[in-house]
């Protein structure tokens, strides 16, 4: 379907976030530190493409995102002859409430447009 043009700046930024936490590449590296407990030389993984940086008005939505990010709608369809997939559809909204409400997180309409734009870097990310 048509998909709106994700702007430049801090929601672009935001939908960057989202495909990095779908694609796995954001807290620890957990392949170094596999590596490591094996005795092997983390250097020996691909390098991974320079530091990623939000705007500093972008932490109140990188917090709720932290908190609702788990909170997904997600079905699941058969392969007919082959396996199955997951289509990541999009952010349960009163999931995603609940979660902020729980984390104390006020669900401004700042913080909501931040959730949308990190959801479709991440659902691009995840449904490749």
């Amino acid at each position: 379907g048509l998909q709106r043009r994700v702007p430049e700046g801090p929601a672009g930024k935001l939908t960057e976030a989202g495909r990095r936490w779908a694609r796995g590449r954001s807290g620890t590296d957990q392949a170094a530190e596999d590596l490591a407990r094996w005795g092997l030389d983390p250097a020996l993984l691909p390098r991974r493409d320079e530091a990623f940086g939000l705007w500093p008005d972008a932490a109140e939505a990188v917090a709720a995102w932290d908190a609702a990010s788990g909170q997904w709608r997600v079905v699941a369809v058969p392969g007919g002859l082959g396996p199955g997939r997951l289509v990541w559809l999009g952010l349960d909204a009163a999931g995603v409430r609940a979660a902020l409400d729980l984390a104390g997180i006020a669900a401004t309409a700042e913080i909501w447009d931040g959730l949308r734009a990190s959801a479709a870097g991440a659902r691009e990310a995840l449904n490749g």
